[in-house]
């Protein structure tokens, strides 16, 4: 019961949120944009509407908005420190989750908030005209990732665990790939240099743009941290995996 007040405070906080305006509550943190978009309320229609007015209209509970802020307001990305006790499958798990989310949430939201943009400014066009770009290119980095460097792991780890489902000769498969090679690239790869450029240069003279350049640069920030796991987790655990798995070959061809 310790943490009783503070989860009163929380609860009183979340509370008065009804009486403020829509356009109010995403300029105190842009993270509720995202919850409101969430609950079927996109910001940028009811900048002057209050919360509590839109609720009532919408037949929307009140603890699901409240619900709805929390999630998106505490959620957490789980330090780097804590996925290198994952297994490697599980990392790989942790790695596609954030793929899909990327794609499925994430991306077509920004798109969304882009395409309500007045398209008049040769940034906002220059915007408009790149961030499809991106998305595209990213999306096809994420299947091609996904393809050559996570089946070739889930092989390698399929190979160490000794699964009597797997055949080991699927290696030819792999034979093109080198996992060093993979992270010298990977390292060196820097997908959103010039939609960071782009962004950085945008005037944020409306809630809409703060917002879209903020949930940008948020995006960057977690690709930062996507790259990290890999680099520092994935890569590593699954040379090690390769070395042991030629090791075992040449083992085999000198018994043979």
């Amino acid at each position: 019961m310790g943490n009783l007040p503070y989860v009163v405070f929380i609860f009183e906080d979340y509370m008065k949120v009804f009486e403020k305006k829509i356009g109010e509550i995403v300029d105190e943190n842009y993270i509720y944009a995202r919850a409101l978009h969430y609950l079927g309320l996109e910001f940028y229609n009811y900048e002057d509407r209050k919360l509590i007015d839109l609720c009532e209209e919408r037949g929307i509970d009140r603890k699901r908005v409240i619900k709805s802020f929390y999630q998106f307001d505490s959620s957490t990305r789980i330090p780097l420190d804590e996925i290198k006790t994952y297994p490697l499958e599980l990392t790989l798990e942790f790695l596609r989750y954030s793929h899909n989310s990327y794609i499925k949430n994430y991306l077509p939201y920004v798109a969304n908030l882009i395409n309500q943009l007045d398209g008049r400014s040769t940034l906002i066009r220059d915007l408009k005209m790149v961030f499809p770009l991106f998305v595209e290119d990213f999306i096809n980095h994420i299947y091609k990732e996904e393809d050559e460097l996570f089946d070739y792991v889930e092989f390698l780890i399929d190979v160490h665990q000794k699964n009597p489902d797997k055949n080991p000769s699927r290696i030819w498969k792999y034979s093109s790939l080198s996992l060093e090679q993979l992270r010298a690239l990977h390292v060196d790869e820097d997908e959103m240099a010039g939609l960071r450029e782009l962004i950085d240069e945008i005037p944020v003279d409306n809630l809409l743009t703060d917002v879209i350049v903020k949930e940008i640069q948020a995006f960057n920030r977690e690709i930062l941290f996507h790259s990290e796991i890999e680099n520092e987790i994935l890569f590593p655990k699954a040379i090690e995996l390769e070395c042991l798995f030629y090791q075992s070959m040449e083992s085999l061809c000198r018994l043979n």
